[in-house]
């Protein structure tokens, strides 16, 4: 083993696993799944460089069991790889053994990064603050492919490690699409059953049209705020009758897609980056995505020659042929998997960043 990726186990990890097993010697690489949503719902590879360790040790008491666990792949790995900081007894791990963090590099999520915004005030929440920052300024890696997401590390967190412009997991597969024969205008709205979403401030948006012939789908699978799912779907309902379709089950990968390549017009009101996934998707397919104008995702697609629009400014205008063409040929060039490989071998090759201490 060379390289050892520490992740949650989440719908865009079982795909990235089978990339880079097919693309790069697995004997070079394991793979440590620790929590995250139930292999029930998003199995993983049975592979040898797969190890899935016991939900358990994420608990508090439970700290010294996983450092026991970890530390020994900490020492042989050349490169080590943190699929997010949302694990809490990572950074503790971390911060315990600062040894490890010149060859450690943090694969920014988002959540968290914008933990920094919390409210909590408690002398626990500082403690941690403390050491998370402590942490990430010993880093040797940054990997994003929105350097605007790395700037705010770096002015939050005190980050001081190599940026390196990676998507890190595959984001697009170019579909072929039949040609649309209805009038239907079919809207996505948001992501998740997360209030990070603000779909009722984006219904606003939607209320003028409602007489139109509109049907709105609203992902809300994903999520544990039952409160905050509940309250969306009474909204939309109340709003939009029939026309709008809350969806609540666990949907698989290709029929989520298939879905997206029906959609028409897709609103996003999240005031960070976040349902890339989605948003790559459905720009590649030619849709109108509509996104806040002050995230850092919206300057990360102009960057790259991506056309999305401002959600203050929305209406129901179809998307022009060429604005559709131009997206789709810049999705495939900087999201597909063919660029996540590449990316992904400059990040491999690239020497260890050890300027920080």
């Amino acid at each position: 083993m060379k390289y050892l990726h520490i992740m949650k186990n989440e719908k865009f990890i079982a795909p990235f696993i089978k990339l880079v097993n097919a693309h790069f010697d697995p004997h070079e690489h394991l793979f440590i799944v620790l929590g995250g949503i139930s292999l029930e719902k998003h199995p993983l590879p049975e592979a040898e460089n797969v190890i899935v360790l016991k939900q358990s040790l994420t608990r508090k008491h439970n700290y010294f069991a996983l450092a026991r666990e970890l530390r020994p792949y900490f020492d042989r790995a050349d490169k080590v790889f943190l699929h997010s900081l949302i694990v809490r007894h990572i950074i503790d791990f971390l911060f315990f053994n600062l040894r490890y963090t010149a060859k450690s590099h943090w694969i920014i999520w988002g959540g968290d990064l914008y933990d920094y915004l919390s409210k909590k005030d408690k002398l626990s929440r500082k403690f941690f603050m403390y050491k998370k920052k402590k942490v990430i300024s010993c880093l040797g890696g940054i990997i994003q492919f929105n350097r605007g997401e790395y700037e705010l590390a770096r002015e939050w967190y005190g980050a001081k490690g190599t940026f390196y412009d990676c998507i890190f997991y595959p984001l697009y597969k170019p579909m072929k699409l039949p040609e649309k024969m209805e009038r239907t205008v079919y809207i996505q709205m948001g992501n998740s059953a997360t209030a990070s979403n603000h779909h009722i401030e984006a219904f606003e948006q939607l209320k003028p049209y409602a007489a139109e012939d509109i049907k709105i789908y609203c992902p809300l699978s994903y999520g544990n705020n039952k409160t905050y799912r509940k309250k969306v779907i009474e909204t939309g309902e109340a709003l939009f009758g029939d026309k709008f379709v809350p969806l609540v089950d666990f949907m698989p990968f290709d029929a989520y897609m298939d879905l997206l390549s029906k959609i028409d017009i897709a609103i996003f009101n999240h005031r960070r980056q976040q349902a890339l996934g989605n948003i790559v998707a459905l720009l590649g397919y030619g849709k109108k995505v509509y996104l806040r104008s002050d995230i850092t995702t919206w300057q990360m697609l102009k960057d790259k020659g991506i056309h999305a629009f401002d959600i203050a400014d929305f209406s129901l205008e179809p998307l022009d042929q060429e604005t559709k063409t131009t997206n789709a040929q810049q999705i495939e060039a900087h999201f597909s998997d063919a660029a996540c490989i590449t990316q992904w071998k400059n990040v491999l090759k690239a020497p260890l960043n050890d300027s920080r201490h």
